[in-house]
C-alpha cells in the first residue's frame, strides 16, 4: 500500500507540475527544481519521519526563493 501511495503522490505532484506551468521559463524552472527536490526527499528518507519533513520544508523555502526571484526579474522585463 505505501508503494502505491507514493506513486499516487509522484503523479499527481507530476499533474500539478505540468498542469499548473507558466508560460514564464524562470517560473517553470523554479516549480521542476520543487518536484525535483521533492522526489530526492522521498528517495533520502524511509517514511514519514522527522528528516523527510525537514528536506521537504527546505524544499519548499528554496522554492519559495526561487520564485520571489523570478516573480522579480518579471517585474523588471
Amino acid at each position: 500500500m505505501n508503494t502505491i501511495s507514493k506513486r499516487l503522490c509522484i503523479g499527481l505532484s507530476a499533474l500539478m507540475l505540468f498542469g499548473c506551468q507558466s508560460s514564464n521559463p524562470e517560473l517553470n524552472r523554479c516549480g521542476q527544481e520543487l518536484f525535483q527536490c521533492q522526489q530526492n526527499c522521498d528517495m533520502r528518507s524511509s517514511g514519514d519521519g522527522l528528516v523527510k519533513s525537514v528536506c521537504e520544508t527546505k524544499c519548499t523555502e528554496s522554492h519559495n526563493r526561487c520564485k520571489s526571484q523570478a516573480e522579480a526579474l518579471i517585474n523588471v522585463q
